[in-house]
């Protein structure tokens, strides 16, 4: 059966949201890769918030909320991983928590605010029917 997992993340302060885009794919994703090896997500998606800012309401660099705050929204990114099966994914952690995987935590830690990550399981997915108009 398929697994996801989700990781929420949340860019350092320093970081705009241009740059942090751009160290997430330019340097942590080729790192994920390498030290995941064979064992990579059969998928990874990332999901970053719009910042397309009224200049008027929000700085230019908050994210666009259509209910609630930019300042309660606690993560700047969404990483879902796909997995084929449980043995994939454990694969896959062991592989992230090996002396190996120290290089992603310490890129990670070049660009996240590392006490703010949240990872979770899901359960399996659900797809509604695609719409074709």
């Amino acid at each position: 059966m398929a697994l996801a997992i989700l990781m929420f993340y949340a860019r350092r302060p320093d970081f705009t949201p241009a740059q942090f885009r751009e160290h997430i794919e330019s340097k942590y994703l080729p790192i994920v890769k390498k030290v995941m090896g064979p064992h990579i997500p059969v998928m990874t998606t990332l999901r970053l918030g719009a910042t397309l800012a009224s200049k008027y309401r929000n700085d230019e660099n908050a994210p666009v909320l259509l209910v609630g705050y930019p300042k309660d929204l606690e993560w700047d990114v969404m990483v879902e991983m796909s997995f084929k099966d449980d043995l994939h994914l454990m694969q896959g952690y062991a592989a992230t928590n090996s002396a190996e995987g120290q290089r992603i935590r310490d890129v990670k830690e070049e660009f996240t605010v590392p006490d703010a990550m949240k990872v979770v399981l899901m359960d399996r997915v659900f797809l509604t029917d695609r719409r074709e108009d």
